[in-house]
């Protein structure tokens, strides 16, 4: 018995070699190795043997057109027929289409009726140019009949084969698919100063915290956040239509030589600088299709082609100085509030919060404020928006009702300090004089303000309906 188990024993080793045996040249030959073979089989039908990141320089020769891209730290640009930013989508997918590219099938190794296949008298090539200093090129024909092929032939060889489609599709596109449309490049995150310059005005704006900018000139004034977000999200977009006169001789054809607005902004991360001249609106000799009737001549002082843009773009530059001003009335925080003093000239009435952040009217706290009332007062005041500026002048006080208001309203803080005071004067149709007295700026806000902040002493108390007054 002990022979025969030593013999089984054995006799199971034996099969335990040979399974794992097979499992391992299962993996290595026909899994491992297939996918080598497979690469190998791959690489060996590519058209080009590099990657795209290794190519420096491409030229795209067309009967119509010769379009030459060059690779410049990171970013292309094109050389010919124009110097200008290239479009870094659309080259990089003609070259993504030429790294894939396989030969799909030899239809001539003799190279015979060349011109049936478009590869003759003149077909259109691909030229490159790789880091390394080498040299690669291929001439593309027509799409073979079933549309999903065409038909290719390398310069350095007669066999005409078949390969991927997309190539010529790449190659097809104007010249204005592979130039940066965009119209300017910015980081909107980055602009730290925005000036506006109109042949009668010129607007100088700052920033001066997170979400805080200013207006510089021509009045020190807080900027409205929103007109400047608009500009920022608009030019954030903001494309090229149209590429009108690539060298233009004068300026002052396209009104741009005294633009009807200067547009600079200023970068803080490198301190540098972009101009966009706008002139006039598209002349009749330049409308190529029916919506260019609403283009704008432009400039980009760094670049030479007049170009055409949207009038949406235009518009959102035409601002006045009204549209960059703050139009809120105070600039108070409501936890900061501690006091407030309602002065309706046949009433007065004191506000004040304790420490619980409970209201009460009177000095000596004796009788409870409706809370939900007095934060509404406090709220109301930092919706109402200017409708109107009116320069300060404290000799014509008396001209808008403001010498002698009709109601006041005076905010307090901790110690007792002012923090804003304010006053209603007269009425002017459907709007009315409100001074800050704090900054001395006299606003035109609607009327609507007055009515809702008038309030006889029981509306302000808590629970009035159980209060005797």
């Amino acid at each position: 018995m002990g022979v025969m188990n030593l013999m089984k024993f054995k006799s199971t080793i034996l099969l335990a070699v040979i399974f794992v045996g097979l499992i391992l040249y299962v993996y290595f030959y026909e899994i491992v190795g297939g996918r080598k073979r497979s690469a190998e089989e791959e690489e060996k039908n590519k058209v080009f043997h590099f990657k795209r990141d290794e190519i420096e320089k491409v030229i795209v020769n067309r009967p119509d057109i010769t379009m030459t891209f060059r690779k410049k730290e990171k970013e292309w640009w094109i050389e010919t027929p124009v110097k200008y930013k290239g479009n870094e989508l659309n080259i990089n997918s003609l070259l993504s289409q030429i790294e894939i590219a396989e030969n799909e099938g030899t239809v001539s190794e003799t190279g015979e009726d060349a011109q049936n296949f478009g590869l003759a008298p003149d077909p259109l090539k691909l030229y490159f140019v790789l880091k390394n200093g080498e040299k690669d090129s291929v001439q593309i024909g027509t799409k073979n009949p079933i549309g999903n092929a065409v038909f290719a032939r390398k310069d350095n060889n007669s066999e005409i084969f078949l390969t991927n489609y997309m190539i010529l599709t790449n190659m097809e596109k104007d010249l204005i698919d592979f130039r940066d449309l965009k119209l300017l490049e910015i980081d909107k995150n980055d602009i730290n100063r925005i000036v506006l310059t109109y042949p009668n005005q010129t607007i100088d704006l700052k920033k001066t915290g997170f979400k805080e900018w200013e207006i510089q000139k021509p009045i020190k004034f807080s900027a409205d956040l929103t007109a400047i977000t608009n500009i920022l999200n608009t030019f954030d977009e903001a494309k090229i239509k149209r590429f009108i006169d690539e060298h233009p001789e004068n300026l002052r054809d396209y009104g741009i030589s005294k633009p009807a607005v200067k547009f600079e902004m200023f970068f803080e991360r490198d301190a540098s600088k972009k101009t966009l001249l706008v002139g006039s609106k598209i002349k009749e000799h330049d409308i190529q299709k029916d919506e260019d009737k609403d283009l704008y001549y432009a400039k980009n002082e760094v670049y030479d082609p007049v170009i055409g843009i949207e009038s949406s773009i235009v518009n959102a530059l035409n601002t006045n100085l009204f549209d960059f001003r703050n139009k809120m009335v105070v600039y108070y925080k409501r936890e900061d509030i501690e006091k407030i003093v309602l002065d309706y000239k046949d009433s007065m009435f004191v506000c004040i919060k304790d420490s619980t952040n409970d209201w009460f009217l009177g000095e000596d706290r004796s009788v409870p404020a409706d809370k939900e009332k007095i934060e509404d007062i406090i709220t109301k005041f930092r919706s109402i928006r200017a409708l109107e500026f009116i320069d300060y002048n404290e000799n014509k006080l008396s001209q808008f009702g403001l010498a002698k208001p009709q109601m006041e309203f005076v905010f307090k803080g901790r110690n007792d300090d002012i923090i804003e005071s304010l006053a209603f004067g007269k009425i002017k149709g459907d709007r009315i004089y409100l001074l800050n007295k704090t900054k001395k700026i006299i606003f035109l806000v609607g009327t609507d303000s007055l009515y809702e902040l008038k309030f006889k002493k029981s509306e302000l108390i808590e629970n009035n309906e159980n209060t005797n007054v």
